[in-house]
Protein backbone atom coordinates (compact mmCIF):
# COMPACT_ATOMS: atom_id res chain seq x y z
CA UNK A 1 0.00 0.00 0.00
CA UNK A 2 1.03 3.69 0.00
CA UNK A 3 2.36 3.35 3.55
CA UNK A 4 4.43 0.23 2.97
CA UNK A 5 7.81 0.16 4.68
CA UNK A 6 10.89 1.18 2.64
CA UNK A 7 12.50 -2.00 3.96
CA UNK A 8 10.33 -3.89 1.46
CA UNK A 9 12.21 -2.51 -1.52
CA UNK A 10 11.74 -4.19 -4.87
CA UNK A 11 15.51 -4.20 -5.29
CA UNK A 12 16.98 -7.68 -4.62
CA UNK A 13 19.80 -7.54 -2.08
CA UNK A 14 21.40 -9.35 0.82
CA UNK A 15 19.99 -9.38 4.35
CA UNK A 16 16.27 -9.63 3.52
CA UNK A 17 16.40 -6.71 1.07
CA UNK A 18 18.53 -4.34 3.14
CA UNK A 19 21.01 -2.38 0.94
CA UNK A 20 23.24 -1.49 3.89
CA UNK A 21 23.86 -5.16 4.64
CA UNK A 22 24.61 -5.72 0.94
CA UNK A 23 27.27 -3.01 1.03
CA UNK A 24 28.75 -4.51 4.19
CA UNK A 25 28.99 -7.89 2.46
CA UNK A 26 30.71 -6.25 -0.53
CA UNK A 27 33.19 -4.42 1.71
CA UNK A 28 33.96 -7.63 3.61
CA UNK A 29 34.54 -9.51 0.34
CA UNK A 30 36.88 -6.74 -0.87
CA UNK A 31 38.79 -6.71 2.44
CA UNK A 32 39.36 -10.47 2.19
CA UNK A 33 41.08 -9.82 -1.15
CA UNK A 34 43.13 -6.96 0.28
CA UNK A 35 41.13 -4.27 -1.54
CA UNK A 36 38.01 -2.15 -1.13
CA UNK A 37 34.52 -1.61 -2.52
CA UNK A 38 34.16 2.00 -3.71
CA UNK A 39 30.40 1.95 -4.33
CA UNK A 40 28.07 3.75 -1.90
CA UNK A 41 24.82 2.29 -3.22
CA UNK A 42 23.81 -1.37 -3.48
CA UNK A 43 21.20 -2.37 -6.10
CA UNK A 44 21.33 -6.13 -5.93
CA UNK A 45 23.55 -9.18 -5.92
CA UNK A 46 24.10 -9.12 -9.68
CA UNK A 47 24.30 -5.33 -10.13
CA UNK A 48 27.83 -4.02 -10.85
CA UNK A 49 29.77 -2.36 -8.02
CA UNK A 50 33.01 -0.38 -8.17
CA UNK A 51 36.11 -2.15 -6.77
CA UNK A 52 39.78 -1.31 -6.17
CA UNK A 53 42.55 -3.88 -5.54
CA UNK A 54 45.68 -3.46 -3.40
CA UNK A 55 47.63 -2.42 -6.52
CA UNK A 56 45.23 0.47 -7.21
CA UNK A 57 43.49 -1.10 -10.24
CA UNK A 58 39.77 -0.22 -10.48
CA UNK A 59 36.93 -2.07 -12.26
CA UNK A 60 33.22 -2.90 -12.08
CA UNK A 61 31.78 -6.31 -11.26
CA UNK A 62 28.80 -7.84 -9.45
CA UNK A 63 29.14 -8.99 -5.84
CA UNK A 64 28.11 -12.46 -7.05
CA UNK A 65 31.31 -12.66 -9.16
CA UNK A 66 33.53 -11.62 -6.27
CA UNK A 67 31.89 -13.66 -3.51
CA UNK A 68 30.71 -16.87 -5.18
CA UNK A 69 32.83 -17.16 -8.32
CA UNK A 70 36.14 -16.25 -6.71
CA UNK A 71 36.93 -13.50 -9.23
CA UNK A 72 38.96 -10.44 -8.31
CA UNK A 73 41.23 -8.03 -10.20
CA UNK A 74 41.71 -9.36 -13.75
CA UNK A 75 44.70 -7.09 -14.33
CA UNK A 76 46.49 -8.64 -11.32
CA UNK A 77 45.45 -12.13 -12.50
CA UNK A 78 47.03 -11.52 -15.93
CA UNK A 79 50.19 -10.23 -14.26
CA UNK A 80 50.33 -13.29 -11.98
CA UNK A 81 50.05 -15.59 -15.01
CA UNK A 82 52.84 -13.70 -16.80
CA UNK A 83 55.10 -13.84 -13.74
CA UNK A 84 54.25 -17.54 -13.33
CA UNK A 85 55.57 -18.31 -16.83
CA UNK A 86 58.67 -16.20 -16.12
CA UNK A 87 59.27 -18.04 -12.83
CA UNK A 88 58.87 -21.41 -14.58
CA UNK A 89 61.43 -20.41 -17.25
CA UNK A 90 63.93 -19.30 -14.57
CA UNK A 91 63.49 -22.48 -12.49
CA UNK A 92 63.92 -24.72 -15.55
CA UNK A 93 66.98 -22.75 -16.72
CA UNK A 94 68.56 -23.11 -13.29
CA UNK A 95 68.27 -26.90 -13.68
CA UNK A 96 69.73 -26.85 -17.19
CA UNK A 97 66.37 -27.52 -18.85
CA UNK A 98 63.33 -25.76 -20.30
CA UNK A 99 59.68 -25.01 -19.51
CA UNK A 100 57.90 -25.74 -22.79
CA UNK A 101 54.48 -24.42 -21.70
CA UNK A 102 53.63 -20.83 -22.58
CA UNK A 103 50.49 -20.51 -20.44
CA UNK A 104 50.19 -20.45 -16.66
CA UNK A 105 46.91 -20.26 -14.73
CA UNK A 106 47.83 -20.93 -11.10
CA UNK A 107 50.05 -23.05 -8.85
CA UNK A 108 47.94 -26.15 -9.58
CA UNK A 109 48.46 -25.88 -13.35
CA UNK A 110 50.53 -28.76 -14.73
CA UNK A 111 53.21 -27.39 -17.08
CA UNK A 112 55.36 -29.20 -19.65
CA UNK A 113 59.09 -29.50 -18.83
CA UNK A 114 62.19 -30.78 -20.65
CA UNK A 115 65.48 -31.69 -18.92
CA UNK A 116 69.02 -31.41 -20.33
CA UNK A 117 68.80 -35.05 -21.49
CA UNK A 118 65.70 -34.30 -23.59
CA UNK A 119 63.17 -36.10 -21.35
CA UNK A 120 59.73 -34.45 -21.16
CA UNK A 121 57.09 -34.65 -18.40
CA UNK A 122 54.24 -32.70 -16.77
CA UNK A 123 54.39 -31.21 -13.27
CA UNK A 124 53.17 -28.15 -11.36
CA UNK A 125 55.45 -25.14 -10.86
CA UNK A 126 55.01 -25.60 -7.11
CA UNK A 127 56.40 -29.17 -7.15
CA UNK A 128 59.43 -28.07 -9.19
CA UNK A 129 60.14 -24.79 -7.40
CA UNK A 130 59.20 -25.59 -3.80
CA UNK A 131 59.27 -29.40 -3.77
CA UNK A 132 62.71 -29.56 -5.41
CA UNK A 133 61.65 -32.29 -7.87
CA UNK A 134 62.95 -32.47 -11.43
CA UNK A 135 63.16 -35.08 -14.22
CA UNK A 136 61.65 -38.42 -13.04
CA UNK A 137 63.40 -40.33 -15.84
CA UNK A 138 66.85 -39.07 -14.80
CA UNK A 139 66.08 -39.96 -11.18
CA UNK A 140 65.15 -43.49 -12.24
CA UNK A 141 68.36 -43.79 -14.29
CA UNK A 142 70.37 -42.59 -11.31
CA UNK A 143 68.86 -45.24 -9.07
CA UNK A 144 69.63 -47.99 -11.57
CA UNK A 145 73.28 -47.05 -12.09
CA UNK A 146 75.05 -47.15 -8.75
CA UNK A 147 78.63 -47.13 -7.54
CA UNK A 148 78.44 -50.94 -7.34
CA UNK A 149 77.81 -51.12 -11.09
CA UNK A 150 80.83 -48.85 -11.62
CA UNK A 151 82.99 -51.20 -9.54
CA UNK A 152 81.69 -54.22 -11.48
CA UNK A 153 82.50 -52.48 -14.79
CA UNK A 154 86.06 -51.76 -13.62
CA UNK A 155 86.58 -55.29 -12.29
CA UNK A 156 85.43 -56.76 -15.61
CA UNK A 157 88.31 -54.83 -17.23
CA UNK A 158 90.85 -55.90 -14.64
CA UNK A 159 90.87 -52.52 -12.89
CA UNK A 160 89.30 -50.55 -10.05
CA UNK A 161 86.80 -47.75 -9.54
CA UNK A 162 88.42 -45.52 -6.89
CA UNK A 163 85.39 -43.25 -6.36
CA UNK A 164 83.14 -43.80 -3.35
CA UNK A 165 80.12 -41.73 -4.45
CA UNK A 166 77.91 -41.83 -7.53
CA UNK A 167 75.62 -38.99 -8.68
CA UNK A 168 74.62 -39.68 -12.28
CA UNK A 169 75.69 -41.60 -15.39
CA UNK A 170 77.53 -38.48 -16.61
CA UNK A 171 79.41 -37.78 -13.34
CA UNK A 172 83.17 -38.24 -13.77
CA UNK A 173 84.50 -41.09 -11.57
CA UNK A 174 88.10 -42.01 -10.69
CA UNK A 175 89.44 -45.20 -12.32
CA UNK A 176 92.67 -47.25 -12.28
CA UNK A 177 93.66 -49.88 -14.84
CA UNK A 178 95.70 -53.08 -14.27
CA UNK A 179 98.88 -51.18 -15.27
CA UNK A 180 98.36 -48.60 -12.50
CA UNK A 181 97.26 -45.70 -14.74
CA UNK A 182 94.64 -43.46 -13.10
CA UNK A 183 92.16 -41.15 -14.86
CA UNK A 184 88.62 -39.71 -14.65
CA UNK A 185 85.69 -40.64 -16.89
CA UNK A 186 81.91 -41.03 -16.60
CA UNK A 187 80.32 -44.43 -16.03
CA UNK A 188 78.31 -43.81 -19.18
CA UNK A 189 81.51 -43.58 -21.29
CA UNK A 190 82.92 -46.77 -19.73
CA UNK A 191 79.75 -48.86 -20.11
CA UNK A 192 78.18 -47.49 -23.28
CA UNK A 193 81.19 -46.48 -25.38
CA UNK A 194 83.45 -49.34 -24.23
CA UNK A 195 86.32 -46.96 -23.48
CA UNK A 196 88.92 -47.84 -20.85
CA UNK A 197 92.44 -46.65 -20.06
CA UNK A 198 93.50 -43.82 -22.43
CA UNK A 199 97.18 -44.34 -21.56
CA UNK A 200 97.10 -48.00 -22.53
CA UNK A 201 95.24 -46.99 -25.70
CA UNK A 202 98.21 -44.77 -26.65
CA UNK A 203 96.07 -41.70 -27.40
CA UNK A 204 97.14 -39.41 -24.56
CA UNK A 205 100.36 -37.89 -25.90
CA UNK A 206 99.04 -37.13 -29.38
CA UNK A 207 95.94 -35.43 -28.02
CA UNK A 208 97.86 -33.24 -25.54
CA UNK A 209 99.92 -31.96 -28.49
CA UNK A 210 96.70 -31.13 -30.35
CA UNK A 211 95.30 -29.36 -27.26
CA UNK A 212 98.43 -27.22 -26.96
CA UNK A 213 98.21 -26.24 -30.64
CA UNK A 214 94.52 -25.30 -30.28
CA UNK A 215 95.28 -23.18 -27.20
CA UNK A 216 98.22 -21.46 -28.90
CA UNK A 217 96.01 -20.55 -31.88
CA UNK A 218 93.74 -18.71 -29.42
CA UNK A 219 96.64 -16.89 -27.82
CA UNK A 220 96.65 -19.08 -24.71
CA UNK A 221 98.03 -22.40 -23.48
CA UNK A 222 96.95 -25.86 -22.33
CA UNK A 223 98.35 -26.50 -18.84
CA UNK A 224 97.44 -30.20 -18.63
CA UNK A 225 100.04 -32.91 -19.23
CA UNK A 226 97.67 -35.90 -19.39
CA UNK A 227 94.81 -36.51 -21.81
CA UNK A 228 91.80 -38.70 -21.02
CA UNK A 229 89.47 -38.53 -24.00
CA UNK A 230 87.64 -35.91 -26.03
CA UNK A 231 85.20 -35.29 -23.16
CA UNK A 232 87.75 -35.32 -20.36
CA UNK A 233 88.48 -31.90 -18.85
CA UNK A 234 91.85 -30.25 -19.45
CA UNK A 235 93.27 -27.14 -17.79
CA UNK A 236 93.52 -24.01 -20.00
CA UNK A 237 94.84 -20.46 -19.67
CA UNK A 238 93.83 -17.51 -21.89
CA UNK A 239 95.95 -14.49 -22.90
CA UNK A 240 94.46 -12.53 -19.96
CA UNK A 241 95.75 -15.12 -17.48
CA UNK A 242 92.36 -16.64 -16.61
CA UNK A 243 92.45 -20.39 -15.91
CA UNK A 244 89.59 -22.89 -16.24
CA UNK A 245 88.76 -26.52 -17.09
CA UNK A 246 87.00 -27.67 -20.25
CA UNK A 247 86.97 -30.68 -22.57
CA UNK A 248 88.89 -30.83 -25.84
CA UNK A 249 85.53 -31.17 -27.63
CA UNK A 250 84.24 -27.98 -26.02
CA UNK A 251 87.29 -25.95 -27.03
CA UNK A 252 88.21 -27.49 -30.38
CA UNK A 253 84.87 -28.49 -31.90
CA UNK A 254 82.39 -26.15 -30.18
CA UNK A 255 84.66 -23.14 -30.53
CA UNK A 256 84.36 -22.04 -26.90
CA UNK A 257 87.25 -20.37 -25.10
CA UNK A 258 87.72 -18.39 -21.88
CA UNK A 259 84.41 -18.26 -19.92
CA UNK A 260 85.65 -15.32 -17.82
CA UNK A 261 86.24 -13.17 -20.91
CA UNK A 262 82.93 -14.42 -22.35
CA UNK A 263 81.07 -13.53 -19.14
CA UNK A 264 82.41 -9.96 -19.24
CA UNK A 265 81.31 -9.68 -22.87
CA UNK A 266 77.81 -10.89 -21.93
CA UNK A 267 77.59 -8.42 -19.03
CA UNK A 268 78.57 -5.61 -21.40
CA UNK A 269 75.83 -6.66 -23.84
CA UNK A 270 73.18 -6.65 -21.07
CA UNK A 271 74.42 -3.28 -19.80
CA UNK A 272 73.91 -1.90 -23.32
CA UNK A 273 70.30 -3.14 -23.31
CA UNK A 274 69.52 -1.45 -19.99
CA UNK A 275 71.17 1.81 -21.07
CA UNK A 276 69.23 1.74 -24.36
CA UNK A 277 65.90 1.28 -22.57
CA UNK A 278 66.70 3.90 -19.90
CA UNK A 279 68.39 6.52 -22.09
CA UNK A 280 70.60 8.91 -20.16
CA UNK A 281 71.14 6.47 -17.28
CA UNK A 282 74.34 4.47 -16.75
CA UNK A 283 74.54 0.95 -15.24
CA UNK A 284 78.18 0.52 -14.14
CA UNK A 285 79.45 -2.40 -12.04
CA UNK A 286 79.24 -1.29 -8.42
CA UNK A 287 79.73 -2.42 -4.83
CA UNK A 288 77.12 -0.17 -3.17
CA UNK A 289 76.95 0.29 0.59
CA UNK A 290 73.71 -1.59 1.19
CA UNK A 291 74.51 -5.20 0.11
CA UNK A 292 76.92 -5.91 2.99
CA UNK A 293 77.55 -9.43 4.30
CA UNK A 294 79.97 -8.21 6.97
CA UNK A 295 81.76 -5.09 8.27
CA UNK A 296 84.22 -5.12 5.36
CA UNK A 297 82.38 -7.21 2.80
CA UNK A 298 80.19 -5.61 0.11
CA UNK A 299 78.56 -7.66 -2.64
CA UNK A 300 79.09 -6.59 -6.23
CA UNK A 301 76.25 -5.82 -8.65
CA UNK A 302 77.06 -6.31 -12.36
CA UNK A 303 75.05 -3.20 -13.21
CA UNK A 304 73.48 -0.64 -10.86
CA UNK A 305 71.69 2.67 -11.49
CA UNK A 306 71.17 4.49 -8.17
CA UNK A 307 68.64 7.11 -9.45
CA UNK A 308 66.34 4.34 -10.77
CA UNK A 309 67.00 1.99 -7.82
CA UNK A 310 67.50 -0.68 -10.49
CA UNK A 311 70.23 -3.32 -10.86
CA UNK A 312 70.99 -6.40 -12.95
CA UNK A 313 73.01 -9.56 -12.41
CA UNK A 314 74.27 -11.87 -15.16
CA UNK A 315 74.47 -15.39 -13.71
CA UNK A 316 76.94 -17.64 -15.54
CA UNK A 317 76.94 -21.45 -15.46
CA UNK A 318 78.72 -21.53 -12.07
CA UNK A 319 75.57 -20.19 -10.42
CA UNK A 320 73.61 -23.34 -11.38
CA UNK A 321 76.09 -26.23 -11.75
CA UNK A 322 77.93 -27.74 -8.80
CA UNK A 323 80.45 -29.54 -11.02
CA UNK A 324 81.49 -26.32 -12.80
CA UNK A 325 85.25 -25.65 -13.05
CA UNK A 326 84.71 -22.43 -11.11
CA UNK A 327 83.95 -24.50 -7.99
CA UNK A 328 86.92 -26.89 -8.26
CA UNK A 329 89.25 -24.31 -6.75
CA UNK A 330 87.76 -24.24 -3.25
CA UNK A 331 85.72 -26.76 -1.26
CA UNK A 332 82.12 -25.73 -0.73
CA UNK A 333 82.45 -23.01 -3.31
CA UNK A 334 79.10 -23.86 -4.99
CA UNK A 335 77.12 -23.67 -1.74
CA UNK A 336 78.86 -20.36 -0.99
CA UNK A 337 77.85 -19.12 -4.47
CA UNK A 338 74.19 -20.07 -3.89
CA UNK A 339 74.29 -18.38 -0.47
CA UNK A 340 75.74 -15.17 -1.99
CA UNK A 341 73.06 -15.13 -4.70
CA UNK A 342 70.23 -15.50 -2.19
CA UNK A 343 71.80 -12.96 0.15
CA UNK A 344 72.14 -10.44 -2.70
CA UNK A 345 68.47 -10.79 -3.66
CA UNK A 346 67.35 -10.43 -0.03
CA UNK A 347 69.55 -7.40 0.69
CA UNK A 348 68.43 -5.64 -2.50
CA UNK A 349 64.78 -6.27 -1.59
CA UNK A 350 65.30 -4.82 1.89
CA UNK A 351 67.07 -1.76 0.42
CA UNK A 352 64.29 -1.21 -2.14
CA UNK A 353 66.56 -2.07 -5.08
CA UNK A 354 64.86 -3.79 -8.02
CA UNK A 355 67.27 -6.57 -9.06
CA UNK A 356 66.77 -8.45 -12.34
CA UNK A 357 68.76 -11.70 -12.67
CA UNK A 358 69.57 -12.90 -16.22
CA UNK A 359 70.59 -16.62 -16.38
CA UNK A 360 73.32 -17.67 -18.85
CA UNK A 361 70.94 -19.98 -20.76
CA UNK A 362 68.63 -17.15 -21.87
CA UNK A 363 68.80 -16.80 -25.66
CA UNK A 364 66.57 -13.77 -26.26
CA UNK A 365 68.16 -11.36 -23.77
CA UNK A 366 66.24 -8.32 -25.06
CA UNK A 367 62.92 -10.14 -24.62
CA UNK A 368 63.85 -11.51 -21.19
CA UNK A 369 64.96 -8.09 -19.89
CA UNK A 370 61.83 -6.35 -21.18
CA UNK A 371 59.56 -9.00 -19.69
CA UNK A 372 61.32 -8.69 -16.34
CA UNK A 373 61.15 -4.89 -16.32
CA UNK A 374 57.38 -4.89 -16.91
CA UNK A 375 56.86 -5.95 -13.29
CA UNK A 376 58.18 -2.52 -12.20
CA UNK A 377 57.89 -0.12 -15.15
CA UNK A 378 55.07 0.79 -17.58
CA UNK A 379 55.00 -0.51 -21.16
CA UNK A 380 55.75 2.99 -22.52
CA UNK A 381 59.06 3.04 -20.63
CA UNK A 382 60.14 -0.52 -21.43
CA UNK A 383 59.18 -0.48 -25.12
CA UNK A 384 59.35 3.27 -25.85
CA UNK A 385 62.72 3.29 -27.63
CA UNK A 386 62.08 0.15 -29.65
CA UNK A 387 58.61 1.32 -30.76
CA UNK A 388 59.99 4.69 -31.81
CA UNK A 389 62.77 2.97 -33.70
Amino acid sequence: GPHSSPMRSSRPCLGGGRPLLGLEAARSAAARNGGECLSTEYRGYKAPLRWRCAQGHEWQSALDNIRNRGRWCQQCACEARRLGVQAAVEVATARGGQCISDRYRNNSTRLRWRCAEGHEWDATLSSIKNGGSWCPTCVADGLRLTIEIARDAAQARGGLCLSSQYESSHTRLHWRCAEGHAWHASLNSIRSHETWCPYCAGTARLSIDVAQRVAKARGGSCLSTHYLNARGHLRWRCAEGHEWSASMTGVKSSGTWCPFCSSRKRESEIRGIFEAIFAGHAFPTRRPDFPRTGPRSRLELDGYCAPLRLAFEYNGEQHYWQGHYFHTRTTGSFSAQVKRDRCKLALCAVAGIRLLVIPYAVKDVWGFVRLGLLQWFPVSTVFGISLAA
